[in-house]
């Protein structure tokens, strides 16, 4: 849906780039709306923030931009170098590599946090 709104900006735009500076523009207007997803939790992510209430589980904005700036700032990386290097085969199988590499670190973090809240620590009763 996003997207699909900043089209016909991009098409004015682009009128006089050539075939591959219009490509590059809208990969630039993909990577941009895919960051901006990524860094808060408004749009689309609401969803997921609501879908984890109802399971018990609070997201906050704090909690939500701790995970998505470090995520966002990494696509930013990987899109600057996208573009740069102007899209060879190569390059989009090492980021895609790079990108899985990330998302696991990020699950392991996760998975790691939610572990440690899960495991209540023990308490010692005094006995009488």
């Amino acid at each position: 849906m996003k997207t699909e709104i900043f089209l016909p900006p991009i098409k004015r735009l682009s009128a006089g780039f050539t075939t591959a500076q219009r490509h590059q523009a809208y990969h630039a207007l993909a990577i941009g709306i895919g960051w901006g997803d990524s860094l808060t939790p408004f749009g689309d992510n609401i969803l997921v923030t609501k879908l984890a209430e109802q399971n018990d589980v609070k997201i906050t904005v704090k909690d939500f931009f701790k995970i998505g700036f470090v995520s966002g700032v990494f696509q930013l990386y990987l899109a600057t170098v996208f573009l740069v290097f102007d899209e060879s085969a190569l390059l989009a199988a090492l980021m895609l590599v790079a990108l899985a590499a990330a998302v696991a670190v990020q699950l392991a973090i996760a998975r790691s946090r939610a572990a440690r809240k899960a495991v209540a620590p023990y308490r010692f009763r005094a006995r009488p």
